[in-house]
């Protein structure tokens, strides 16, 4: 695909959004919680971001998916209280809804309509571990983030896993092993949902919890809990890289379209007599057993989760065989791209800028690109060159502006 002359506007700075190193994050995060609270926190939790690479809608399917960490991410600061306050206090508190001071709660009085907005985000993961039978003294906590706001990048899912990293540390819960992990997911996926009334599957969760900057993560969602195995993800050996724009039209959780797509996936299991979507993908003929979902929205939704399925296997497969690289990340590409088409025109969650980006990455040469996340504004990925990096990021941003949408940021996974 031959690529055209880069335009005058490539003189234009872009806007990159720079992930903090540990230590600097570590020391931000620490600071802010000085300027609130007047002491000096007991510690400082991290819990990063990530990237769908394949995989968007398939969690609450029981199928699969494939997911990165990115360098940004949540960091938490707290100390323990000698009463059962709960004080929580956000950087980005002018930003996101909810009160722009410090919310107060207790850790003992479970009011999540009372912490609308940021604070349920904490003040849940909390909750959903004294649910369990956890208890600890209240708590002065402290959030920054180097996530944008609405990026559809797994910010709320790290701050819930950042949080119970926290309380797990200063309540001497003694959760950092395999099964205590998994309590904690439990406990996370839990908040979310009673945060937004929508049934996730939990992927933003797991990933936080188990992802790790550089490597693919390929998450099963068939179990009770999530299973998890680790990818090598080899693109910089091969010059290659993620290149994300956010198109700075947020994503929010609290979307009814969201409760309504895990409906229209349920229906459709119904349709065919099976539990999930996911025993649908595992047969011999996904595609033409789902011709007996009656309805044909709701049979677009089914083909969009049972495609998507296979579409992580073929992601999977490409990354393990043995042939030439050009060809297996060539395959790599063309499922993104196909994933998006699925997401855009089968499960109705992209929006017009993502679209514009993902086609302007498409005709700038990149190998692949696509939406993630939940949709309806957030965040498009491509597969690039690191050398056409910069230049395919222009690109993006111009076509996307002179298609009258916000201009895009930048980000690098």
């Amino acid at each position: 695909m031959g690529h055209m002359a880069d335009s005058p506007s490539a003189q234009v700075p872009l806007e990159w959004v720079v992930p903090d190193e540990p230590a600097a994050g570590a020391t931000r995060v620490r600071d802010f919680f000085a300027r609130t609270y007047g002491e000096e926190p007991a510690g400082a939790w991290f819990a990063p971001g990530r990237v769908i690479l394949m995989g968007d809608h398939t969690d609450y399917n029981h199928g699969l998916a494939l997911t990165t960490a990115t360098p940004h991410g949540v960091w938490v600061a707290a100390r323990a209280r000698d009463d059962a306050r709960l004080r929580i206090a956000n950087e980005a508190a002018a930003d996101l809804e909810g009160p722009d001071d410090v919310w107060e709660g207790s850790v003992e009085v479970q009011d999540v309509d009372g912490a609308r907005g940021w604070p349920a985000f904490i003040a849940a993961a909390v909750w959903a571990l004294t649910e369990r039978g956890y208890t600890g003294c209240g708590l002065d906590v402290a959030v920054t983030s180097s996530i944008p706001v609405g990026a559809g990048l797994g910010g709320y899912g790290a701050a819930l896993v950042a949080t119970t990293r926290m309380a797990d540390a200063l309540w001497r819960l003694s959760l950092h092993n395999p099964s205590g992990q998994a309590e904690i997911t439990d406990a996370t996926i839990d908040a979310e949902r009673a945060i937004t009334g929508t049934h996730v599957g939990g992927i933003d969760q797991v990933s936080a919890s188990c992802g790790a900057d550089g490597d693919l993560t390929e998450l099963d969602f068939r179990g009770r809990r999530p299973s998890v195995r680790a990818f090598p993800l080899p693109l910089s050996t091969y010059g290659l890289c993620l290149l994300v724009t956010e198109s700075r039209i947020p994503f929010v959780p609290t979307r009814g379209e969201f409760s309504t797509r895990y409906q229209e996936c349920a229906a459709a299991a119904s349709d065919l007599g099976v539990p999930s979507l996911r025993d649908i993908a595992d047969g011999s003929d996904p595609m033409r057993a789902l011709a007996a979902v009656k309805d044909a929205r709701v049979r677009r939704r089914a083909r969009h989760v049972v495609s998507e399925i296979e579409r992580v296997r073929v992601v999977e497969r490409a990354l393990s065989e043995l042939g030439p690289a050009q060809d297996r990340f060539t395959a790599m590409g063309k499922a993104m791209f196909r994933s998006h088409a699925s997401l855009a025109a089968e499960f109705d969650v992209s929006v017009p800028a993502i679209d514009a980006a993902v086609d302007a990455a498409w005709e700038a040469g990149a190998v692949g690109a696509k939406m993630f996340g939940a949709g309806l504004g957030g965040s498009s990925v491509a597969l690039v060159r690191r050398t056409d990096k910069e230049r395919i990021a222009v690109r993006i941003r111009d076509a996307v502006v002179a298609a009258g949408h916000p201009t895009p940021r930048f980000l690098t996974a």
